[in-house]
């Protein structure tokens, strides 16, 4: 999984919970479509067995997952998703600390965007 590399090399404080979430339902998704190509029995069984053995093996504890993004996700997907992460509760959009670019500001001899970051983020600007 290249999600495994990613995290061994950023560590925990480099994911959020939903995207840990978003990262493991892609491989999932992959997974599965492969599995039924193949025609291989028990899928979702070896798809959960292999995702909780590598989770483990990064030091994730998947039971300390409570947020992600399943909209957009086929019911099979959600299924193994709620297997590997049995706390995990959907959310619905991001959360209101990720920094997002505004439409693009160009001033006088500036090709720049300007990025707003909400006070809420944390900083104890006002």
């Amino acid at each position: 999984m290249e999600f495994a590399a990613k995290y061994r090399r950023l560590g925990r404080l480099g994911f959020d919970d939903w995207q840990i979430v978003s990262e493991v339902a892609s491989a999932v998704s992959k997974m599965l479509r492969e599995g039924r190509e193949r025609g291989c029995p028990n899928t979702e069984d070896a798809i959960v067995d292999v995702v909780v053995k590598t989770l483990d093996d990064l030091g994730i504890d998947r039971y300390s997952i409570m947020r992600g993004y399943l909209q957009g996700t086929t019911e099979d997907v959600r299924r193994v998703l709620r297997r590997i992460f049995p706390n995990v509760e959907q959310i619905i959009r991001p959360p209101s600390h990720v920094v997002r670019a505004q439409p693009r500001v160009v001033s006088r001899g500036s090709e720049v965007p300007t990025y707003v970051v909400p006070s809420s983020y944390g900083y104890g600007w006002r």
